[in-house]
């Protein structure tokens, strides 16, 4: 320590030269530090309602979008009427479905789609190219053995190169009537709408139908819980 010291005393120049370029070549490191000032990096990574909330972004995606709902009667019609309770009334089953998993009747629903229709089920695994959209919460994983509501199966992989095409009506006939509610809101959210229900369905289309309803088929097997 005193030889440091008594060189840097007598080579007073020297030394200032070499603090001097330091300090430049600290001063323009500053233009190459990032700072991550995301959403996620400001929340408790590991506190549990953190946690499960970003399971539920990643199984559910969207989950940030709230729907207003207002039931109205169609023109010349009155609100108080049979149509618009029955109207309700599915309204209120469809969405009691996820409430209430019942594998039998899905995995019936299922079937009856896959043997008219002639889609497969793929022996193939997930791959990178085949998995769904990841969730817009991030890079954030959480492992299957978490403790976590999950699916009670894995995604279905379907090869559609057997696809027989079928109409809207020969699709709906498969389907009982809460089914057929299902399949009304995956064309409404797919902004589909056939011209007579005796229209084909593209192998396109039947393919976005088909791979919404395997989403919901999986969110209505996860269980609900509450925190």
């Amino acid at each position: 320590m005193y030889k440091f010291i008594e060189k840097i005393l007598s080579k007073p120049r020297l030394s200032l030269a070499a603090l001097a370029a330091v300090t430049l070549l600290s001063v323009a490191g500053i233009f190459f530090l990032e700072y991550d000032n995301s959403y996620e990096t400001g929340m408790p990574q590991g506190d549990a309602g953190y946690i499960l909330g970003e399971q539920t972004k990643k199984l559910f995606k969207d989950t940030e979008t709230y729907l207003l709902l207002s039931i109205e009667p169609a023109e010349g019609r009155l609100l108080l009427s049979y149509e618009t309770f029955a109207h309700i009334n599915r309204i209120v089953d469809e969405i009691n479905e996820y409430k209430r998993f019942n594998q039998e009747t899905e995995d019936a629903r299922l079937k009856s789609i896959l043997d008219r229709s002639g889609v497969l089920i793929s022996n193939k695994k997930i791959t990178d190219e085949t998995r769904p959209e990841p969730a817009t919460a991030g890079e954030y994983s959480l492992q299957a053995d978490n403790g976590y509501p999950e699916p009670h199966r894995k995604r279905n992989v379907y090869d559609y190169s057997n696809y027989k095409e079928l109409t809207y009506a020969e699709l709906r006939s498969l389907l009982d009537p809460a089914g057929c509610e299902t399949l009304d809101t995956i064309l409404y959210f797919h902004e589909i709408e056939p011209v007579s229900l005796d229209e084909k369905i593209p192998s396109g289309l039947f393919k976005d139908i088909l791979e919404s309803w395997e989403d919901i088929y999986l969110f209505k097997s996860i269980e609900i819980v509450e925190i």
